[in-house]
Parts: structure tokens; C-alpha cells; sequence
């Protein structure tokens, strides 16, 4: 094993490629790694932040900006990126899955029937979109 930029103990990972000018080996941390998932959602967030300001409808970078904030426990942020992914296609299904989730451990229980009821208006207009 090698160690990444966080300092965990990291096994052989894809390298992830956005286009042509942008790559990114993630973290892929061993069993035995006891790293916080926050350190390598960082790495995560810049890689994709990276790859929002090449391709900025990249619907699966919303997506997966929105995963990555909620792995360090910011939901409210998360909600964000999701909705912003489903203003791009408000048909995937496993994102609203995401968005419910978040909105759940955020406590903004009060969402929840707009997250149900899948309108992209209404829930843009509860959670500001992310630019």
C-alpha cells in the first residue's frame, strides 16, 4: 500500500478522467485505514469542483459533489448539489433517493413531501440551487 495526500494507507485506484485535461486517482483506502472519510472528500470536492469548471451541466459531478459533502456530514450542502443535479435531469431516480436522504439527516423534515412529490420547482425553490 501507499499512502495518499491525507495520510491513509491507500490501495491501487482507477484514475478517474474528466475530458481530456483533468485526472484524479482517489483515496481508496485499505480495511485497516482508520483516515476520516472527511480528509479524502476534500480531495474528492476539489477533483470534482475541477471538473465542474470545464463541464459545468456534468450532471454525475453534482452528483457526486453532493455525496462527497455529505460524507463529511455537511447535509445541507449536500442537498444542495443534489438539487442542482436534478435541475439538470429530474429523472434520476437514485439522486432523489440521495436528495431524500440528505434532506433526512439535515432535519429539514419539512422538505420531505417536496422531495416525495419529485417537482424540481418546488424543491429549487426550498434549496437554492448551487451556481
Amino acid at each position: 500500500p501507499r499512502l495518499c495526500q491525507c495520510g491513509g494507507s491507500v490501495t491501487s485506484a482507477p484514475t478517474l478522467r474528466f475530458g481530456t485535461h483533468l485526472s484524479f486517482t482517489p483515496c481508496v483506502h485499505t480495511k485497516h485505514s482508520h483516515t476520516p472519510a472527511s480528509t479524502c472528500s476534500s480531495e474528492a470536492i476539489f477533483a470534482y469542483q475541477k471538473a465542474l469548471d470545464l463541464k459545468p451541466n456534468y450532471m454525475r459531478a453534482w452528483t457526486n459533489m453532493g455525496i462527497s459533502f455529505a460524507n463529511t456530514g455537511d447535509y445541507d450542502k449536500a442537498s444542495r448539489f443534489y438539487a442542482r443535479a436534478l435541475s439538470l435531469n429530474p429523472q434520476a431516480v437514485h439522486v432523489w433517493g440521495y436528495l431524500r436522504t440528505a434532506i433526512a439527516c439535515a432535519g429539514r423534515i419539512d422538505l420531505m413531501d417536496v422531495v416525495d412529490g419529485r417537482d424540481i420547482s418546488a424543491v429549487s425553490s426550498a434549496l437554492p440551487l448551487m451556481p
